[in-house]
């Protein structure tokens, strides 16, 4: 019977719920963060080279604005690894690594399209 009691009391204490961690996070956020990085500092560096401009008329108003630049690319970074982040924890893994996959690819090829541009222009 006191055990019984003891087993009761011992269920109805709340305890704070953790969170789900997943090993692989570093990793999802390195590959965007690595990407993130690699497009907006060769976008930089291409700015400065006679006849480059950006193309993306998006960003072509800022992106003379290297403050600016750079704190629109970090918001859109984490808005990106939050909505990854958030896909993660709803139970949604592989739409989770989609996210950071398709970043990562579109971001690494526009840093790719960047240094060759820059390349050309020497």
């Amino acid at each position: 019977m006191i055990a019984t009691i003891g087993f009761v009391w011992f269920l109805a204490i709340p305890r704070p719920v953790q969170p789900a961690t997943d090993p692989l996070q570093p990793l999802r956020w390195g590959a965007v963060i690595a990407a993130v990085g690699a497009d907006s500092l060769s976008t930089l560096a291409a700015l400065r080279k006679p006849g480059l401009r950006e193309s993306n008329s998006l960003l072509s108003g800022i992106a003379t604005k290297p403050a600016v630049f750079l704190a629109v690319q970090s918001v859109v970074t984490v808005a990106v690894l939050s909505f990854s982040e958030q896909l993660r924890k709803d139970g949604h893994r592989v739409w989770s690594w989609i996210v950071v996959g398709i970043v990562s690819a579109v971001r690494t090829a526009a840093a790719w399209h960047n240094i060759r541009l820059i390349q050309r222009v020497k």
